[in-house]
């Protein structure tokens, strides 16, 4: 996962798989812009409805970002929660995995998902934990 990134070719290379080509579809990614946006000016439900396709993910992958999709905005779940979600309970490394690989990281909340002790636990991209903590507080409100 990497987040942010400096432009829209950087974000258009880590957000899509190299088989689809979102140049083609330019509305898409301007629909995509104006989600964050509101997302990040505090509309809750702005990031809910976009559609997601994970079916070149590993079908647990796949079952724990959709998962991770159910969690409501400024909660979070520990990663036991969340293999149990996607059908492996006691795979919470595997879940964590997983997140780790979430290349939509506000689509797929993973900043929500922390360890069973409370704590932060990971997350990726250029701004690491800073990031995560970030957008958890940006929910907090």
């Amino acid at each position: 996962m990497s987040m942010p990134e400096p432009n829209r070719d950087d974000a258009e290379d880590v957000i899509f798989p190299a088989q689809l080509e979102c140049d083609n579809d330019p509305a898409w990614f301007d629909e995509i812009s104006t989600a964050i946006d509101e997302y990040l000016d505090g509309e809750q439900d702005a990031l809910v409805d976009l559609p997601t396709d994970f079916s070149d993910a590993p079908p647990f992958f796949a079952a724990a970002w959709d998962a991770c999709r159910t969690i409501p905005w400024g909660e979070t779940r520990s990663y036991s929660w969340l293999a149990a979600e996607a059908g492996r309970p006691g795979a919470p490394r595997a879940a964590g995995q997983a997140m780790a690989k979430n290349r939509v990281p506000l689509l797929v909340p993973c900043h929500r998902v922390i360890r069973a002790d409370g704590s932060l636990g990971g997350y990726g991209g250029k701004l690491g934990l800073e990031m995560k903590r970030k957008l958890l507080a940006l929910e907090e409100h």
